[in-house]
């Protein structure tokens, strides 16, 4: 997974208990997707392993660098 330095540098310790194969599955098929005005998209997603928590997956511009991570409850 191509991840930029903010997100290993910063989201891994703010978040840590998101798993690499959670984003992995919210790229693969989002629920939602949307393309930011900075190019950026957002993608979302459930996890049943996290009590079904809401996802969000922000990505550069090529949809395969991964920038940021947060769940939050659905």
């Amino acid at each position: 997974m191509k991840v930029t330095a903010y997100f290993r540098n910063v989201v891994r310790e703010k978040h840590p208990g998101i798993e690499e194969a959670w984003i992995l599955r919210v790229m693969a098929a989002p629920l939602e997707e949307h393309r930011q005005a900075d190019g950026r998209y957002a993608l979302w997603g459930l996890v049943p392993e996290a009590q079904n928590r809401a996802l969000k997956v922000i990505t550069l511009e090529d949809r395969e660098t991964v920038h940021n991570a947060e769940a939050s409850p659905r």
